[in-house]
């Protein structure tokens, strides 16, 4: 990552954006291959954004916290894929859903708790219910909850809580982004975490650095 960085600095750009980052705890700065690699391209004025990681809600779970690194934290948007599920009882929730398969018959259908039937997002204790995701489900499904992002890595720095990090958050909630996990989907899809964010800090930056140059 060194390497690249410095190869980056050659070429003489002016953001670099890396929606990477290390595992668990951020390691000390001089063994962080990014943070040694945005140091030498901060000397050169490059503006060097990452991701803060989706390791949250937990405290001290930010990662790229060095002093010269922005890091992005992610945020919900507004704008959002709506789907009613109404209830026999006349019950209507509002939830999120990118389905578009099969419409649904003109029956009643039984309504089903997707912690029952195997589903990841459902576990008892799960933290991640300030957001709506919008999965390309290929079955019949939405999802309903109750603005940071929950799974947004936070602060306190790991390392020097007297350094405040992450310094921003953006755009990472529901993102339309290339994402080719499976191929029966179409080539781009909604993408959720802090990978979508980082890009929104780099894209603004750039913009600045061409408006004011010096």
């Amino acid at each position: 990552m060194q390497q690249e960085k410095l190869w980056d600095i050659y070429d003489g750009v002016h953001v670099i954006s890396l929606s990477v980052g290390a595992t668990g705890h951020a390691p000390r700065y001089d063994h962080d291959s990014i943070a040694i690699g945005a140091f030498s391209a901060s000397q050169q004025g490059i503006v060097v954004s990452c991701s803060a990681g989706n390791a949250g809600p937990d405290p001290y779970t930010a990662v790229n916290i060095a002093p010269w690194i922005r890091i992005v934290g992610a945020s919900t948007v507004d704008r959002e894929f709506p789907i009613d599920v109404v209830l026999g009882n006349g019950w209507v929730f509002s939830g999120v859903s990118l389905y578009s398969g099969d419409p649904l018959v003109d029956y009643k259908l039984t309504l089903v708790y997707a912690g029952d039937v195997g589903s990841r997002y459902c576990d008892m204790g799960r933290d991640s219910g300030e957001e709506l995701i919008a999965d390309s489900h290929l079955l019949l499904a939405t999802e309903v909850a109750p603005k940071v992002a929950a799974f947004s890595s936070r602060g306190p720095n790991y390392l020097k809580p007297e350094i405040l990090k992450p310094v921003a958050i953006a755009p990472g909630v529901n993102i339309l982004a290339d994402l080719e996990l499976d191929p029966r989907r179409v080539e781009f899809n909604i993408v959720s975490g802090t990978t979508m964010s980082c890009p929104h800090v780099s894209g603004i930056a750039a913009m600045l650095r061409k408006a004011y140059p010096d």
